[in-house]
């Protein structure tokens, strides 16, 4: 068969023919749990019932219209998003990257009204913005950058949670006009921004007149216990952007701004011929009625704490385990030797897991895991951690 598709991700031996709640059915096999919401897209697992009532309704209605005219499932989408974000204005799209794009090109916009001949845009060491030119140049995707250089010019790097440092080049550079940042960046291992520099990037960004800019792409949709991961902390970006989980996997994004920076949007911005198709903007709106009278935001940081606790006391004192951290549905277990060759182990266990720079395994479970799903989870996990690493406590592997 050809290679159809990218290999961003790597193409696991294995096909799926359907899927329901936590689980996705492989081809003549037993099911697989789906331990990672297919890379933090399906946080409702699949197949739930309203969001598929949402699509099914939709498409009787109307498939596609000119992105010229007023549709009302795109305007709700849109209201939704913005009233829970506290945003007052959307654009619509059709991926993060491109929601990403948007606000560079909201980024750019601000700087040329400030007069600044070279505007640039400040990210952060271990950042993922995209694989788009822009988004792939705004990221710390050293791996990709060879391969397509020259890369697009304008930004400016800073280690991560370190406000110090990022005051000394905000001193350093007068040409910078706008900070985009994710609250946690899973690409880099699952490191989660704390408080204090998510409050101090906001103190920053006022003190210098820059736009504070927040990719939730990974974060969205309850995944960490709000609705939008930054929303914990008590902060209020200027502008945020947000992608597949959006639509549960569903091809969507959106650039939302307030204030000001909603005035940018509107005047400076331009969306894509496709971008809100009303089948993803269907399902926006009901995946956020579905979070909010399901409670799942709720239940995911009740679920999440009961794993992460259940986790650390099974691997107390195991010289294999560096780390074990998380929020809400988010948890990473770091190990202390490179484990990529664990994941078709968990498939053997029938478990879809992932793991990110070589030694940490991200656990991203749907927020509708059911009492027997989270079981089976748990359990899971602690054999095959066990058994790949050899439950020696007191000995490293040699």
């Amino acid at each position: 068969m050809p290679a159809l598709y990218s290999n961003k991700f790597g193409r696991l031996p294995l096909l799926i023919s359907g899927g329901d709640g936590c689980w996705l059915q492989r081809e003549n096999e037993s099911p697989l749990f789906d331990a990672i919401s297919s890379h933090n897209q399906c946080n409702l697992g699949h197949q739930h019932p309203e969001l598929v009532a949402a699509v099914k309704t939709q498409a009787d209605r109307l498939l596609s219209a000119s992105p010229a005219l007023q549709l009302p499932v795109q305007q709700r989408a849109g209201s939704d998003l913005c009233q829970i974000a506290t945003m007052h204005s959307a654009i619509l799209c059709d991926s993060g990257a491109e929601a990403n794009e948007l606000a560079i090109k909201l980024a750019r916009f601000q700087g040329r009204r400030k007069k600044i001949a070279v505007p640039a845009i400040l990210t952060f060491e271990g950042s993922f913005h995209g694989l788009s030119l822009a988004t792939m140049s705004a990221s710390d995707y050293r791996k990709a950058h060879a391969r397509y250089e020259p890369l697009v010019k304008g930004f400016v790097r800073a280690p991560f949670n370190d406000l110090s440092r990022l005051r000394q080049i905000a001193e350093a550079n007068n040409n910078i006009t706008a900070v985009m940042v994710e609250s946690v960046q899973i690409e880099a291992g699952i490191r989660f921004a704390s408080t204090e520099f998510l409050h101090g990037l906001r103190q920053i960004c006022d003190e210098f007149d820059w736009l504070l800019i927040l990719d939730e792409i990974q974060t969205t949709a309850a995944r960490t216990g709000t609705f939008f991961s930054f929303q914990e902390h008590g902060i209020s970006p200027d502008v945020v952007t947000c992608g597949e989980a959006l639509a549960n996997g569903l091809p969507s994004g959106a650039c939302m701004a307030r204030d000001a920076a909603a005035d940018l949007l509107h005047d400076g911005a331009r969306g894509t011929s496709l971008g809100g198709g009303l089948l993803s903007s269907a399902v926006i709106s009901a995946q956020c009625a579905v979070i909010k009278q399901d409670h799942l935001s709720e239940l995911a940081i009740a679920r999440g704490e009961e794993l992460l606790h259940a986790l650390k006391a099974a691997f107390a004192g195991a010289h294999y385990i560096k780390d074990i951290r998380g929020r809400g549905l988010l948890i990473a277990i770091e190990m202390a030797e490179p484990c990529e060759a664990i994941i078709p182990l968990a498939l053997n266990s029938g478990l879809l897991i992932e793991v990110y720079r070589e030694k940490v395994i991200q656990l991203s479970p749907p927020l509708i895991m059911q009492p027997e799903d989270q079981s089976f989870l748990l359990d899971s996990m602690v054999n095959l951690i066990k058994l790949y690493a050899g439950d020696d406590r007191k000995t490293p592997r040699h």
